[in-house]
């Protein structure tokens, strides 16, 4: 904008899958509000990874389900964070160094999902492996750590596998009513 003669703030959205300039390779995300909140980059490869990834997450799945993945990303993390006690974990943090930190663990666990997603909510079959437990291995292997409860990603795939069979029908009078088909969790 300077080199256009405009010298006051300029407000631009970005999407947030925007979060990363690898050109000048500065975060550029939220919760960035201005020029001097960048975070310089050159030394952080992965986030610059995570950016690009990011990005191409952004291209093959639709906004909803990335939101919701990232959602579900942060909620994993936080559950881990506070049953390992890692206090210092970054995902626990408030501010703009805190989100930076945590942004490519966050990105990982939401990738990981997201490719996940529908082999977890077809029905299973009785040959068919564990997929919290492969979940929890894809996850430890992504994003270098060594998680040993599989407790939200049990729920994670729970909750996707009630969420595919649930079925919404509507009564005569256009209000929605929810059924769902148990049967996929044998007793």
């Amino acid at each position: 904008m300077a080199r256009k003669g405009i010298h006051e703030p300029v407000y631009c959205y970005l999407p947030a899958h925007v979060s990363v300039c690898h050109r000048h390779r500065r975060w550029i995300g939220s919760p960035t509000r201005v020029l001097d909140d960048q975070v310089d980059l050159r030394d952080r490869p992965t986030v610059l990874s995570a950016g690009r990834t990011h990005r191409r997450l952004a291209r093959q799945y639709s906004e909803v389900d990335l939101h919701d993945a990232l959602g579900d990303a942060r909620h994993i993390l936080v559950f881990w964070a506070h049953a390992e006690r890692h206090v210092a974990a970054g995902i626990l943090q408030n501010g703009l160094e805190a989100h930076v930190v945590a942004y490519p663990d966050v990105i990982a666990v939401a990738a990981t999902l997201l490719t996940a997603r529908p082999r977890v909510e077809q029905p299973r079959t009785p040959t068919e492996p564990a997929w919290p437990t492969l979940l929890l291995d894809r996850i430890n292997e992504r994003t270098g750590a060594h998680h040993a409860d599989a407790t939200p990603v049990e729920q994670w795939a729970q909750y996707r596998r009630l969420f595919a069979t649930a079925v919404l029908t509507t009564r005569s009078d256009g209000a929605e009513l929810g059924t769902v088909d148990l049967t996929v969790f044998p007793a």
